[in-house]
C-alpha cells in the first residue's frame, strides 16, 4: 500500500468557485487537466513534517484587542451616517459609508448590505462624478458579487491603476476561466503589493493553471507576509491552503 499524489486529476468548477469566495450558483469555470510536478509530493511532505507552529497565527493578542468585527463596522456605519446627516452632499462620506456596507456584506453574507453599498456609492458619484475612484471600485465589487463579471471589469477599467481594479481583474477573469488574463493581473498585483491577499489570489490562479508547486509556494509566501489585524485574510488563506492540500493529497491504492 503506497500513498502518492494522483498524477492526473481535474479541479472541479464547484471547488474553484469556493476558493474564490464568491457565490457558486452561477459561476462556471473551465476545468483544467493538471499534470503534477514531481516536486510537489516532496513539498507537501515537508508541510506534514513541520510542526504546527509553522502555520499558527502569530497575532492573537492584537486579535483580541480588535473585538467583534461586526460591532466595529456598525460603529463605522453610524459614524458616516451621522456625518451625512450634517452634510448630505459629502461624496467622501457617501463612499466611506458604501465601503462600510460592503464590509458588512462580506462579514455577514447578507445580500441587502450589497444593495445599500451600491446605493451609497451611486450617490457618491452623483455628488462627485470625477476623481471618485473609491465609489467606482465599490460598484465593481458589487457587480462581481452579483456574478456580473463583465460589468465589474468594465467599471474596473475606468481606474486601471487602482489596486482594487487589478484585484477585480484577477477574480473576475478567474471566475470566467480567462486564466492568462487572471495570471497577468495577479503578477501585477503582487509586484505592486506582495501582501497576504495578493499572494493568495495568485496562488488561486496557479491552482487553476495546474501549477501546483507554484501555488503552494504562493500560499506559503502569503502566510509569511501576514501582519497583525488581517484576521479575515489570515483565516481565509489558511482555509484555502487546507482545501488545496486536501485536493492535492489524494491517496490511491496500487
Amino acid at each position: 500500500m503506497k500513498q502518492s499524489l494522483t498524477p492526473h486529476r481535474r479541479f472541479s468548477p464547484f471547488w474553484l468557485a469556493l476558493l474564490l469566495g464568491l457565490p457558486i450558483a452561477s459561476i462556471v469555470l473551465v476545468a483544467t487537466q493538471i499534470n503534477l510536478p514531481l516536486s510537489l509530493d516532496a513539498l507537501i511532505s515537508q508541510i506534514w513534517n513541520k510542526e504546527a507552529e509553522t502555520y499558527r497565527y502569530q497575532y492573537f493578542e492584537s486579535a483580541e484587542q480588535m473585538g467583534n468585527p461586526i460591532s466595529r463596522i456598525e460603529q463605522e456605519i453610524g459614524l458616516f451616517q451621522e456625518r451625512l446627516r450634517r452634510d448630505p452632499t459629502s461624496a467622501l462620506s457617501q463612499s466611506s459609508l458604501a465601503i462600510a456596507y460592503l464590509q458588512m456584506a462580506k462579514v455577514t453574507g447578507e445580500g441587502n448590505w450589497y444593495l445599500l453599498s451600491e446605493q451609497a456609492a451611486q450617490q457618491s458619484l452623483v455628488n462627485l462624478s470625477f476623481n471618485n475612484s473609491e465609489a467606482l471600485m465599490i460598484l465593481a465589487r458589487v457587480a462581481e458579487a452579483r456574478h456580473d463579471f463583465a460589468g465589474a471589469l468594465k467599471l474596473a477599467a475606468q481606474e486601471p491603476d487602482h489596486k482594487d481594479a487589478i484585484g477585480i481583474q484577477v477574480t473576475s477573469n478567474l471566475a470566467t476561466g480567462k486564466l492568462e488574463a487572471a495570471s497577468r493581473a495577479a503578477d501585477q498585483l503582487v509586484d505592486r503589493l506582495p501582501s497576504i491577499s495578493s499572494l493568495t489570489l495568485r496562488a488561486l490562479v496557479k491552482v487553476a493553471q495546474g501549477k501546483d508547486a507554484e501555488a503552494l509556494q504562493n500560499f506559503q509566501d502569503a502566510i509569511d507576509s501576514e501582519e497583525a489585524g488581517e484576521l479575515t485574510s489570515s483565516a481565509r488563506t489558511r482555509t484555502l491552503l487546507g482545501r488545496f492540500l486536501l485536493r492535492a493529497w489524494q491517496p490511491r491504492t496500487s
